[in-house]
This record gives structure tokens, sequence and C-alpha cells, in this order.
């Protein structure tokens, strides 16, 4: 089984006698050689970063068995796709734990959310570390686009929800006028 998106491919497979996936970032044609390498790189060490940091902000995420210059071996979590709807509170605790460690996930959609036993979340190949409270608030625009309840969100979402909740405002001013 193999699913590929816009930055890596994503295959199922066996590693030490267990489900995986392993998250391949494939080669740009487009780009130099050497930046290409450097970026695949980078992205692929800071994925597993994020995900151990994830881990120890209280959010589920697939466990990381080994990582190499372009792949990541995780753990195969055998979960569905949440519709928004179903979602609403467990996304913004998620979502209020990794702010509250300065995690930006950087593609928070129902996309990236599985449940199984538990929320877990997944892909981080977008995400970085930022204090920034713009980077968060895009965060959660991103979630709310979605058409996650945001009646719901907001009662659950515990992070510096005021200040958050006015920059999304401002966000969705922005991009109102942006199309």
């Amino acid at each position: 089984m193999e699913w590929r998106g816009a930055e890596a491919v994503v295959r199922k497979t066996r590693f030490l006698g267990r489900e995986v996936v392993v998250k391949e970032r494939i080669k740009k044609a487009y780009r130099n050689e050497v930046l290409d390498k450097k970026l695949r790189k980078e992205r692929t060490r800071s994925e597993a970063k994020l995900l151990h940091k994830a881990k120890i902000a209280g959010v589920r995420t697939p466990i990381v068995f080994e990582v190499n210059d372009f792949s990541i071996v995780l753990e195969f979590i055998k979960g569905i796709r949440p519709s928004p709807q179903e979602i609403s509170k467990e996304a913004a605790v998620a979502l209020a734990k990794l702010h509250h460690h300065n995690i930006i996930h950087g593609d928070f959609t129902p996309a990236n959310f599985l449940i199984s036993e538990d929320f877990y979340v997944i892909d981080f190949g977008l995400g970085f570390v930022s204090s920034a409270l713009e980077d968060k608030a895009m965060d959660v625009f991103t979630l709310l686009k979605s058409g996650i309840e945001e009646s719901v969100f907001w009662k659950y979402y515990d992070y510096d929800k005021e200040r958050v909740k006015r920059r999304v405002e401002k966000i969705k001013e922005r991009v109102r006028y942006a199309f």
C-alpha cells in the first residue's frame, strides 16, 4: 500500500516484525541537487524531532522507530480519518498542547488526524518550532477552515485563547480580500 503526497511517498511495510509506515521524502527534479538533498535531510530530521516533542507535550503521535537521511520509519496506526464534526474537542486539546510547547503543525486538518483507541496527530512534515502568535493563529485558522465546529473548538482550546482568537480574526480579514 502506498500514498503519494507533495513532499513524500508513504508506504506500509514491516520493520522488526511490526507493521510500520515508511515516509520517504522524494527528490525534486526542479531543485538544485545539493540544495534538494540538504532540504530533504533537514525536513526529515525536523519532522522526527517534532513528533518526539509532540509526544512530550502530551499529544499522541506515531512512534518513530528509525530516521535516515530522507526517510522515517513510523508506527502504523490502524485507525480512521475523522470527519471535522467528530473531533472539534480532541483537535482543540491537542493543538493547545502543541502551542503550549511552541510546536506549529503547519497543516493541522482532519486529514492529519487518526482515531484509533485514541486521537492521533500525524504528518508534521510542514511543522516547525515558533513562539510567534501569528504562527499559532495560522494553525488554528487552517483547522477552522476545514469545517471544525468553531464554538466547540474555542471551548477547549486553552492556549492564550483571547489573543489567538483576535489574531485569527485578523487573518480571516486578510484572507477575505486575497481572493
